[in-house]
């Protein structure tokens, strides 16, 4: 039996040892200086009965961070959104262009209407003009008409003038012949048809002189007719020319009939477009209205998408926080939990590089480009012995360096600015993290054979 003194003593130094277990010393003590040496073996037996629990609190919060840790559901989620919002600004610019474009058709089809008024006005003056040009040829083709008239009767008064000379000229042989009759006689009658024969003579002078006359008249006479003939030719194809021109000018008085016709459709036509495009002008105020919203939806989409992704970072920083807590401090961890910790742990630090390039921490270098410095990087320096020789821990140590030298290229792509090229390194991150798992289960493998 022992005294109260002796009581009080153990009692004290419980205490003192409680209180070292709840600042986290969780480490097993020696029966020394107790009187009673069951209160050490149950005391111990509390330690062990606590890292118990907190070990299996350590690997079910390690199993719940795969889960929260994992953010590809949010990165699926954001991209899709992104991919979405895409193709509404693509239909937006395709509304955009639209628009444009029918602004551009209506501008040219008022330039268009412009352009036929203007058309349809010289047609409207041409034809004004071919109409005074076709009543001008009109009165010369009449003027010509009644000319080769005139030329015609010159013409046959000319023929009846040469029939009056050849009339004359007939009368003047036949007094000549006459005069030489009477100059026979005369002869005959001798000194008593003298004088008779001076008459005689004179008459047949003057019937020679009548008869030289009459052929020069006919002469002339007949030139005259031929150059009235050819007068009247010339005048006749110069009518028919007119006529002909005048023909012409019908038959392009036709066809501008014609065109000022193609100019009524056309500006019937262009008045069509101008329905067509109010109407298409209005349909396309609506789909980009839509679209709109539509975008002004998927805006506050992707703002969700992002919140839920930075409400689940801040959730597994938490979660985190406590895990690394009770692994470091408050459990007693097996090596291979110790490799399900790294895997999480590397699970986690992969996906905070992504939530560091969409802005939902901002990571500093050091937290990124010291390998050497995480759980597990300690963790493979601080090997021994058997474990420390494995090719396997090799290839997990270096795969474990690539895996941080991608992560230091997307955090200074994503400090320079360059997201696109952050997100892109982020792909290799993400396929060296996968490559980290397989060589750490081949290690786990190895290590459970030793």
């Amino acid at each position: 039996m022992f005294g109260k003194k002796e009581e009080n003593k153990d009692l004290e130094l419980l205490l003192s040892l409680m209180e070292k277990a709840a600042g986290g010393d969780f480490t097993p003590v020696e029966a020394e200086g107790f009187t009673d040496p069951s209160v050490v073996k149950k005391y111990n037996a509390v330690l062990n009965a606590v890292l118990k629990n907190n070990t299996a609190l350590v690997m079910a919060l390690n199993e719940s961070m795969k889960k929260i840790g994992d953010s590809s559901v949010v990165k699926n989620m954001v991209e899709k959104v992104q991919e979405q919002q895409k193709e509404i600004d693509a239909l937006r610019n395709a509304g955009d262009s639209i628009s444009e474009s029918s602004t551009q058709i209506r501008s040219s089809a008022e330039t268009m209407l412009k352009k036929s008024g203007e058309i349809s006005g010289i047609v409207e003056d041409s034809k004004a003009q071919i109409a005074t040009g076709i009543a001008s040829v009109a009165d010369s083709v009449k003027g010509l008409d009644g000319l080769v008239k005139k030329i015609e009767e010159f013409k046959d008064r000319a023929k009846q003038i040469s029939e009056i000379a050849s009339t004359v000229k007939s009368i003047a042989g036949t007094s000549n012949l006459l005069a030489l009759n009477a100059s026979i006689e005369a002869a005959r009658a001798g000194d008593a048809g003298k004088g008779f024969a001076v008459v005689a003579e004179e008459i047949r002078s003057l019937a020679v002189s009548t008869t030289s006359s009459a052929d020069d008249i006919g002469k002339q006479i007949n030139e005259i007719v031929s150059e009235i003939g050819g007068l009247s030719d010339m005048v006749q194809d110069a009518s028919r020319a007119v006529t002909e021109k005048s023909e012409e000018c019908s038959r392009s008085m036709e066809s501008f009939k014609r065109v000022d016709d193609a100019i009524a459709e056309l500006t019937e036509s262009i008045n069509s477009v101008f329905e067509e495009i109010d109407v298409q002008s209005t349909g396309t105020r609506e789909f980009t209205a839509a679209v709109d919203s539509m975008a002004d939806s998927y805006g506050r989409l992707y703002e969700e998408c992002m919140n839920t992704g930075e409400h689940m970072y801040k959730i597994s920083r938490m979660v985190d926080k406590t895990r690394s807590d009770f692994a470091r401090k408050n459990s007693n961890l097996s090596t291979e939990d110790w490799l399900t910790v790294f895997e999480v742990d590397h699970l986690i630090f992969t996906w905070r590089q992504y939530n560091n390039i969409c802005g939902f921490e901002t990571l500093k270098l050091e937290q990124v480009n010291n390998p050497a410095g995480c759980k597990l990087g300690k963790w493979i320096a601080g090997q021994t012995g058997a474990i420390k020789a494995l090719p396997e821990l090799s290839e997990v140590k270096k795969i474990h360096e690539q895996l941080h030298r991608y992560a230091t290229k997307a955090f200074e792509e994503n400090k320079a600015g360059n997201q696109a090229n952050a997100f892109s390194t982020f792909t290799d991150i993400y396929a060296s993290y996968n490559e980290l798992m397989k060589a750490m289960e081949k290690l786990r493998a190895r290590i459970k054979r030793l």
